[in-house]
């Protein structure tokens, strides 16, 4: 139980990161910084995949196929929190894509009839009703006509960022019952960093030309929020 609660912690901190760093490498698109952070992740995590000797070929076709998908549903939770951040705040972003407990409680229940404790349904109760506040402080309580267009979009896409999380949560806790951790990991980072590359391939996004200083933000995302954060809750 510490072991357990220690690595929750450490991934907890670690992802709270994730959002400095990515407003630090303002200058590089919200798809090129989800793609090289993925990327460089993947990178990482291949080697120490093939120094303790795993092949791919030993994962079950599928375990494999709803890892492919969990790391689908992973490039666009990034895609759309990324993105969330060049347009709304840093905490109303963070504060909305973090809701994803209210949809891993209500699809777990509609899609496992896993029954939920009063404690979770009142915890979602709360979510709901603190993301409302959220939503109304950007559009101006007293501007809900003339309410920030930006600001709206912003928090929208941190939601949708929060429903793809749920989805790559729900499938991992799925997969790892069966699947080691380093494999599972490996196959989701890698194929959602390449969805992401061919993405910013075909929208002629540049790889280059961006200041140094954010490429070392990208490089930090990668290794803390990442490999650290998302593996660890993992």
């Amino acid at each position: 139980m510490v072991k357990t609660i220690f690595i929750l912690l450490t991934g907890i901190i670690s992802l709270s990161f994730a959002s400095i760093f990515i407003k630090l490498c303002g200058d590089v698109p919200a798809i090129m910084i989800a793609a090289c952070r993925l990327g460089v992740a993947f990178v990482v995590l291949f080697v120490i995949f093939k120094f303790k000797g795993y092949s791919l070929k030993k994962v079950p076709k599928k375990d494999l196929l709803f890892s492919l998908l969990g790391g689908l549903f992973l490039a666009f939770h990034f895609m759309a929190w990324i993105t969330s951040l060049k347009y709304t705040s840093v905490a109303s972003s963070v504060v909305l894509v973090t809701t994803n407990p209210i949809f891993v409680g209500l699809f777990s229940y509609f899609l496992f009839k896993e029954k939920q404790e009063i404690e979770l349904v009142t915890g979602i109760i709360l979510c709901l009703l603190g993301s409302i506040m959220i939503v109304t402080g950007d559009s101006g309580i007293h501007e809900l006509i003339l309410y920030n267009k930006k600001a709206i979009a912003g928090d929208i896409l941190a939601l949708i960022g929060a429903i793809m999380a749920s989805g790559y949560l729900i499938i991992g806790s799925k997969v790892r019952e069966k699947l080691e951790v380093l494999p599972y990991v490996t196959i989701v980072y890698g194929s959602s960093a390449i969805f992401l590359l061919v993405i910013s391939l075909v929208m002629k996004i540049p790889f280059t030309g961006y200041r140094p200083a954010s490429y070392l933000y990208i490089v930090l995302l990668a290794l803390i929020p990442q490999l650290i954060g998302h593996t660890s809750i993992n």
